[in-house]
């Protein structure tokens, strides 16, 4: 049998009263657990919801390039005589933020290997839904000049490491800042886009400079099924352009010495039309695409006539494929504006316009075939490797798309590619 222990009355007292301020924490801790608790299952479910009205995606290409020339491409980010792992390569993200059931902001973040990484927002704008079909976008956004203009820049969405440079190359940087209108057309076999156009554009071209792109109108129909894509599309577009000037080497049975220079005053206010139109098979096995353009430019510029046609078959995982490329000179351009300049006295040559004209051709004309034959295979989902061989030539005495500064060396440039394309 337990013997009880008998306390004084008075130390009962002190043990109870030391007792209750234990008891009052321990209750007020619990309140603040629980309250604690509420405010993060609060955070918790609106963390949620702004994921579900967040959504983020990327794509990555890392890819390797050479050239058996001493040139240097005009795009492709300088493809030379050198390995060059930074030139086609590129990381970009693209977030879509719903604001409501009707609005979104838009952005596309991306850095690119050829400009050292540098982080530049390829689109940044609304979309609004002003109708069950009709939609507007205002803010920097890409142009509707080519089948793959809204996602040139996911190479994963596209057969080749880069698109064709004699339809994709002419133009210039096809983002604009503007507004453009999306009506979706009803239709119970055709999925028929009509969108319409209105921006400006300001860009650092490779040969040019300081380039302005203004008051662009442009209009695009895209009409497609599971298998078929058709698209045809119109721009007009105001172009100012600096002050074109060239080094000109020695030349046989002329007046012009190392180190003169070609030059052309500045255009502005100068009219461009642009006239686009694409083509798209794919049936899961035979994938057929193919694209004409036409550019017509006012002044000394050249007008250019370009497209391609490409065909491939799938066998499981690998994707061969042969494209062939085409860009010629539709017009030379008002090559009588130009003067030779003499690196010795700083005047104009006494030169005859049909001698400043050829040597002018030489310089701005642009004529180029590429055949390209590659392999693409699927790694994983949203993951694929490609390889490519692209063999250019039948310049025409024109530098082609490569830089004046330097032009091809011999009458065909052959250039590898390969490269892994992912998105995530």
């Amino acid at each position: 049998m337990r013997s009880l222990i008998h306390l004084p009355l008075p130390l009962c007292l002190l043990v109870i009263e030391l007792a209750l301020p234990t008891l009052a924490t321990a209750s007020e801790a619990n309140n603040a657990l629980e309250s604690l608790e509420t405010r993060v299952s609060k955070l918790e479910k609106k963390l949620e919801t702004n994921n579900q009205r967040i959504i983020t995606d990327g794509f990555f290409t890392a890819a390797y390039a050479r050239s058996d020339d001493d040139s240097l491409t005009e795009n492709w980010g300088g493809i030379g005589n050198k390995n060059d792992f930074g030139a086609l390569s590129t990381f970009g993200i693209q977030m879509t933020f719903q604001i409501n059931p009707d609005t979104k902001a838009v952005t596309q973040l991306i850095a690119r290997g050829e400009e050292e990484w540098a982080i530049e927002a390829e689109w940044a704008y609304f979309s609004y839904s002003l109708a069950d079909n009709l939609t507007l976008r205002m803010g920097r956004q890409k142009a509707p000049l080519y089948v793959l203009s809204e996602y040139y820049e996911v190479s994963y969405a596209s057969p080749w490491l880069v698109a064709p440079d004699e339809v994709y190359g002419i133009t210039g940087d096809s983002t604009y800042e503007g507004i453009s209108l999306l009506y979706e057309i009803p239709s119970d076999t055709w999925e028929t886009t009509l969108q319409g156009m209105w921006g400006n554009n300001s860009f650092k071209a490779v040969v040019l400079g300081d380039v302005s792109l203004n008051n662009l109108l442009s209009v695009n129909i895209t009409s497609r099924t599971d298998t078929t894509t058709f698209r045809l599309g119109y721009a007009i577009v105001e172009g100012d352009f600096p002050a074109f000037s060239q080094a000109l080497p020695a030349m046989t049975n002329t007046a012009v010495n190392p180190g003169d220079r070609l030059f052309f005053a500045s255009n502005e206010h100068t009219d461009i039309d642009y006239l686009s139109a694409g083509f798209v098979f794919d049936n899961g096995r035979w994938l057929v695409m193919s694209e004409l353009v036409q550019l017509t430019i006012a002044g000394w510029f050249t007008d250019i006539d370009g497209g391609y046609v490409m065909t491939g078959h799938r066998f499981g995982k690998l994707l061969p494929h042969l494209t062939y490329s085409r860009m010629i000179n539709a017009d030379p351009g008002a090559r009588a504006s130009g003067r030779i300049v003499s690196s010795a006295t700083g005047l104009p040559l006494p030169l005859p316009d049909s001698t400043v004209g050829a040597i002018a051709d030489h310089f701005l004309k642009q004529e180029q075939s590429t055949y390209t034959l590659g392999l693409r295979y699927e790694l994983a989902h949203g993951m694929s490797a490609k390889a490519e061989w692209s063999h250019i030539t039948d310049f025409g005495n024109t530098i082609g798309q490569f830089r004046a500064s330097a032009p091809p060396t011999k009458d065909r440039v052959n250039i590898i590619k390969f490269g892994i394309d992912s998105v995530f």
